[in-house]
């Protein structure tokens, strides 16, 4: 079984030659300058729209455009009195550019990385995406209906690439994930690992590493998943 460190993996146990790997997954999390887009976005729901004739009209229960001006009055807002926050539940290519163009402006991209490297102790703002809005998109609405009703909703497929994008660049420094949908995110995870879409190092350090870099208070579970 192999063990995923932060900056490394090392080989545990008798059997060197399997595949299973122990992550860490955080539990309990807190922090005070964390902003849930989630929860901004409830009193801007649409309640004209009927979804239960066209579930793909969710998208536009909670839309875009709103999520966007919230999430551009708090950037600007954070900058200007020079806070610092964490904004989880994003799901938007506009919100992940704004972000990779401030890292740029702040010099964070490494040029012979190819990638980000986030100061976390500086950085000003840093932002976070639900599994769920990697793992579904606009499309699956037909098929999976009301089940997939999360806020922020499943966007268009452009937002959801945008999003794994921005994970394997780092400019999305956590993943949050749910007890609930723990078959699924299995499930993808395990997809993300087998088809090496994502280094493992980064991808649990979005998991559980870059929670503590933030600064968040946590506690620490383990997971062993079997490819």
């Amino acid at each position: 079984m192999k063990q995923i460190f932060e900056n490394k993996i090392i080989t545990v146990g008798e059997n060197h030659f399997d595949n299973k790997f122990l992550f860490y997954l955080p539990a309990n999390l807190s922090c005070d300058f964390e902003v849930d887009m989630a929860e901004l976005l409830l009193p801007y729901k649409n309640e004209n729209l009927d979804f239960k004739k066209d579930y793909k009209m969710w998208n536009q229960v909670f839309s875009p455009k709103d999520e966007l001006k919230i999430f551009e009055e708090i950037v600007e807002k954070t900058l200007k009195e020079n806070k610092k926050i964490h904004l989880e539940n994003i799901s938007l290519i506009e919100e992940v550019q704004i972000i990779r163009n401030l890292y740029l402006d702040l010099g964070y991209f490494n040029e012979s990385l190819n990638r980000f490297e986030i100061d976390f102790k500086n950085a000003p703002v840093t932002i976070g995406a639900n599994i769920s809005n990697l793992i579904y998109s606009f499309k699956d609405y037909n098929k999976l209906k009301s089940s997939i009703f999360f806020i922020p909703p499943p966007r268009e497929p452009r937002h959801q690439k945008a999003l794994k994008n921005a994970l394997n660049s780092w400019v999305i420094s956590t993943i949050k994930i749910w007890e609930e949908n723990k078959e699924k995110w299995l499930e993808f995870l395990k997809q993300l690992i087998s088809e090496e879409k994502i280094n493992l190092l980064k991808l649990w350090r979005s998991l559980y590493f870059n929670y503590k870099n933030i600064w968040y208070g946590l506690d620490k579970s383990e997971i062993i998943i079997e490819i």
